[in-house]
């Protein structure tokens, strides 16, 4: 579903000569000053003018060049921290955080943070159905925020030494030894020379001194509540874990423990900070943020996965702020009469102006969603975090930025002369510094859903393939699946083979499994003899048969649906009247042996063969008269199981099981059976 973005809803309006009230007090405050200097300064000649030149040319440059913004961000960088040392008191001051207790972080402020992490999912596998309702979710978690969150996305290597390290605590079989050292050894030298990143999600909220600790914790639990009602899995990070979160910002090394009191935390925490005007050095590592000051006009659902999952090294922040509908309708109806006015007044002169009215239309459907109660209003800001250990890598991945940022119709620009606020506003604090904000209705926003991966965000599972974008590590977990059916499908020639024998391996890695493989080309063999397992032939002179009446520990029922299958096969399809008629053969048959459906004692009793269903079929032939439907049915039945009955085309059926299967991986193979037989057989 597309979602419109409005243009930037701010509109400054016309007083004259299209300039608005602070042009106007620009353009009347420059121009005194330049009378009174050409008047009262006591130059002569050509010089009189130059004092009002370079007067007149700042006043252009505040008008029309917004040299008042360019002019504070300087100011800004001379004023800010621009060099700290670690342990610094100036260090103290660009971090903010005085302790972490109660599982929220205490700033010099009072203010408090709490924060959750979120396990992403990948959107693009999920169905319409589930989109729909997963968006609808999430647009209720936005229209029930009444404080500002940041919704953090932090970019950090592949770690898969947890992984690796269940498989070597978990694995029983000796010969799987040397498999798994190369194993590890690919994958490891895999995500090293690609330098694969893996996304964390975080939300942060923040609350205001004075609020009471259980107003914050109840508002916590709505938040956590309403995050899982969206289907995500989130957790809210405790005390060590905020510790170790705000240390991989910037703090000192903790191999020598953690720290145990506040003075202590703070002095660990301060990092070597050092400004310039368009990037930082932080502990040694390079940065430089871009802001997003321009959105597309339409999205679709899921619009920013493309960019969140792209494997650069860049963190990325979003501001979340609620506006109050109140104040948003007043402010929206006064925009709406200045835009309509100027609207009027360029029309009467003859000069249409389609970029105000568009602006207008955009003012108006946005008033008139939030006065139905339809939409809620945000400002938006987006930051990313570049980080480099060089200042050549910091602007090529820079430019990719940039690049990523114009492929999804946004612009990027940069925080010159800003860089600590800029720094700041994308630390874990919820603390919007630069606010370049923009104005989103819930329904875009929502469809601006930032929970996104482009695999298995979790190392739980088998590690199945990597994302082809990304080379992040795909896990499937089984354990965790309803239904732990698992199929492969793919043209002729794609490696279904392959990532069967792949998985097939892989689970030996995890766990002591029993391994059936039926192979109808005879293409796993190679596997099976490899990882010391047995391949019995199934073939007309083979000393191993399978009866195909065997239950083989098999629910009764279940067999029933497997015998009709496999006839419907053999019969080259089967009607209802065929169907019916062999369901209550397959009873009889059973039965002669002394096998019934309701008594599972009797399940293991010698299985019968396909001679004696031959027999049951011939019986029933003979209840019916010779024109019937039932007997034409039960002809074609008993003419096509004589065909693998002793003595007959396919008669070395006609046996019972002859199979060693102690070992715990075996390879049925069925590549020398009969094309007829070996159908049945898949």
């Amino acid at each position: 579903m597309a979602y419109d973005i409005p243009d930037e809803i701010k509109y400054r309006e016309k007083i004259i000569f299209n300039l608005d009230w602070k042009q106007l007090g620009y353009a009347v405050v420059f121009g005194l000053l330049s009378f009174f200097s050409y008047n009262l300064i006591p130059l002569q000649g050509e010089f009189r003018f130059v004092v009002p030149a370079i007067i007149g040319i700042a006043g252009i440059g505040f008008i029309f060049l917004n040299l008042e913004d360019k002019l504070l961000g300087r100011i800004s960088f001379f004023l800010n921290v621009r060099k700290a040392d670690y342990n610094s008191l100036q260090g103290h001051k660009f971090f903010g955080v005085r302790e972490v207790k109660e599982n929220l972080i205490w700033l010099d402020d009072g203010s408090k943070i709490g924060m959750f992490k979120v396990q992403p999912i990948n959107f693009g596998l999920l169905d319409n159905a589930r989109k729909k309702t997963l968006l609808a979710n999430y647009k209720a978690f936005l229209n029930q925020l009444t404080s500002p969150i940041q919704i953090l996305v932090k970019t950090v290597p592949v770690d898969l030494d947890d992984y690796f390290e269940e498989i070597k605590n978990s694995r029983t079989r000796r010969d799987l030894v040397s498999l798994y050292a190369n194993f590890k050894q690919f994958e490891v030298e895999l995500m090293a020379k690609n330098e694969v990143k893996h996304r964390n999600y975080y939300v942060v909220a923040r609350y205001h001194n004075g609020l009471k600790m259980e107003a914050i914790s109840n508002q916590l639990l709505l938040t956590k509540e309403n995050l899982e009602a969206c289907g995500l899995t989130c957790a809210r990070l405790e005390d060590a874990d905020l510790v170790d979160f705000l240390m991989s910002y910037g703090g000192d090394d903790l191999s020598g423990g953690k720290p145990e009191t506040k003075d202590e935390f703070r002095d660990m925490l301060t990092p070597s900070v050092t400004f310039y005007p368009d990037h930082g050095i932080v502990n040694g590592e390079y940065h430089r943020i871009v802001k997003v000051t321009g959105y597309p006009r339409k999205v679709e659902d899921g619009w920013l996965g493309a960019f969140l999952c792209k494997n650069e090294d860049y963190d990325i922040s979003i501001h979340l702020q609620p506006s109050s509908i109140a104040y948003t309708l007043v402010y929206l109806h006064n925009q709406i009469i200045q835009q309509t006015g100027d609207l009027y007044a360029s029309t009467a002169k003859g000069t249409p102006n389609p970029a105000l009215e568009i602006k207008r239309a955009d003012t108006m459907r946005v008033y008139d969603s939030l006065y139905k109660g339809e939409e809620k209003m945000f400002s938006v800001s987006a930051y990313i975090d570049n980080k480099a250990a060089t200042l050549q890598e910091l602007d090529l991945l820079t430019e990719k930025c940039n690049s990523n940022l114009n492929a999804q119709l946004m612009v990027p620009g940069l925080t010159s002369w800003r860089t600590a606020d800029a720094i700041k506003s994308t630390l874990p604090l919820a603390n919007d510094r630069l606010n370049a904000t923009r104005e989103i209705l819930s329904g875009a926003l929502t469809a601006t859903f930032p929970f996104i991966a482009a695999g298995n965000p979790t190392n739980r599972g088998i590690l199945f393939a990597h994302e082809i974008q990304t080379l992040n590590p795909i896990f499937i977990d089984l354990d965790n699946q309803t239904n732990k059916h698992f199929f492969i499908i793919g043209v002729s020639g794609s490696g279904k083979s392959y990532a069967a024998k792949y998985f097939a391996v892989q689970q030996l890695f995890k766990e002591q499994t029993d391994l059936y493989i039926l192979d109808p080309n005879g293409e796993y063999s190679g596997l099976c003899k490899a990882l010391h397992g047995e391949v019995i032939e199934i073939s007309k002179d083979s000393d191993s048969i399978l009866n195909l009446f065997d239950l083989g520990g098999e629910d009764f029922g279940g067999k029933m649906l497997q015998l009709v299958s496999a006839f419907d096969i053999i019969m080259g399809g089967l009607n209802e009247s065929q169907k019916a008629l062999l369901s209550d053969a397959i009873i009889n048959l059973y039965a002669k042996r002394g096998i019934t459906p309701t008594k599972e004692e009797t399940w293991n009793r010698t299985p019968p063969r396909f001679s004696d269903l031959k027999d049951v079929l011939e019986a029933m032939r003979k209840e019916f008269h010779q024109l019937s439907p039932q007997a034409k049915s039960l002809d074609a039945l008993y003419r096509r199981v004589k065909m693998y009955c002793e003595g007959n085309v396919f008669g070395f059926l006609d046996q019972d099981t002859r199979v060693n299967a102690n070992n715990g991986i075996i390879c049925f193979d069925l590549s020398k059976l009969p094309d007829a037989i070996n159908r049945v057989a898949r």
